[in-house]
């Protein structure tokens, strides 16, 4: 009732929403409000999903058209071309009906300079209300500073294509405006790998100290790259945690994974990092192609305790569509149909995404995964660790229990 009251309050004759796989069902919800409040009102999805079901999209009834790729430009002129009545099939990246027919049309290029684009407009949400546990309840907001990726991690989702980055000093721009104009004071960068070119790293953790701009933010990196140069210039820039996706714990199995890392260079890095006091996370998988037995996934488990993150997160490896490990599961029959797309074309509340069952049974996993975190997190030495973080046992608590909250296993229907 709360959405319905909102777009009526609005009276809005276009709505986009950004739309992941993983959110389709709450997209799709949205824009049946949307036509619950008036059939007129226009629903344009765009954002990974579409990239990847680009045909399947508008199977959906009540989205209206569908964006490929990125969308700022292409969606702004589709917004002129209804505004003012015009022919919109020519338009690059658009997916639209003709009668019963579905176009899809070419994908636009990419924005290959990033620094012409706007700031988010951060304003227009309750920009206060977010905040982040882990970081002493302080208020939080996420910045991204480039588009792309150049790696083939064959588990991996995360749409591929030209990497491009912002310049330090737009970067930075940013930064600053979060600062002074909304009082923010920590930042959650959000690109995959942030640390692709080490040297535009050093040159922006440098512009943030030559602005003595006092602010702390977090990082997701790849462990080839993080050098001592470039972790020194993120200390005293004010990175405070480092999440890195580690995923598995041998050799073979990151291989499999296609990561491009041996064992010894995560050790090196994890060793490293720690020297100079930043906090780190790591990710990893459980029930991998290339784990047969249970004693393979408590290797997993063992080799977390050795590295000795500040926290680790481990998830259930499940084939995402797009993926190469998808496709093989397809071609051998691990996978028994393309449920990804059925699921695309009606996405249902109960949907369930599946794990790989080639060597075990989901329950099994799911069991294996609360072990997991149970052999890491329920240790004296962590308990004792994290208590000498926080200033006092309340405060620990409230950690904790937001921790639980967070974790897959306890969030399991």
């Amino acid at each position: 009732i709360e959405i319905y009251n909102l777009i009526r309050s609005y009276s809005p004759e276009v709505i986009g929403i950004t739309t992941t796989t993983h959110n389709l069902v709450d997209s799709y919800r949205v824009s049946k409000i949307a036509k619950e409040v008036s059939k007129d009102i226009k629903v344009v999805v765009g954002g990974p999903h579409i990239e990847v079901f680009p045909e399947a999209v508008l199977s959906i009834p009540t989205f209206d058209f569908a964006i490929r790729g990125e969308g700022e430009h292409s969606f702004l002129k589709l917004l002129r071309k209804l505004s003012k009545g015009e022919d919109y099939s020519d338009l690059r990246g658009l997916i639209y009906r003709d009668g019963k027919k579905i176009v899809v049309n070419p994908s636009a290029p990419p924005i290959l300079n990033l620094d012409e684009l706007p700031f988010p407009d951060r304003r227009a949400l309750p920009y206060e209300k977010y905040y982040n546990i882990m970081v002493s309840g302080r208020i939080v907001t996420t910045l991204i500073t480039s588009r792309g990726c150049p790696f083939q991690c064959s588990f991996c989702s995360t749409p591929h294509g030209a990497c491009r980055m912002r310049s330090p000093g737009n970067v930075v721009d940013e930064m600053e405006h979060i600062k002074y104009e909304l009082g923010i004071n920590f930042i959650d960068i959000m690109d995959d790998t942030f640390n692709l070119n080490s040297k535009r790293v050093i040159d922006i953790c440098n512009e943030i100290i030559k602005r003595k701009l006092k602010i702390r933010f977090h990082i997701r990196a790849r462990v080839r790259g993080t050098t001592s140069e470039v972790l020194e210039a993120l200390k005293e820039a004010g990175c405070g945690r480092i999440q890195f996706g580690i995923e598995t714990s041998s050799d073979e199995g990151m291989k499999i994974l296609n990561k491009g890392l041996t064992i010894r260079e995560v050790i090196d890095v994890f060793a490293l990092t720690k020297k100079y006091k930043i906090e780190t996370v790591a990710y990893f998988m459980i029930g991998c192609p290339h784990e047969k037995t249970e004693a393979d996934i408590m290797r997993t488990v063992k080799f977390a305790k050795k590295l000795d993150p500040d926290y680790v997160m481990f998830n259930v490896f499940t084939p995402y569509p797009g993926t190469a490990l998808y496709e093989e599961g397809l071609r051998r029959g691990i996978i028994s149909e393309d449920y990804w797309l059925d699921f695309a074309k009606n996405p249902r509340p109960d949907f369930r995404p599946k794990a790989w069952s080639e060597h075990f049974s989901e329950e099994f996993l799911y069991n294996m995964l609360e072990k997991c975190y149970r052999k890491f997190y329920w240790r004296p030495a962590f308990i004792l660790k994290e208590l000498k973080k926080t200033a006092t046992f309340k405060g620990f608590m409230k950690k904790f229990s937001a921790g639980i909250k967070m974790l897959p296993i306890f969030n399991r229907e």
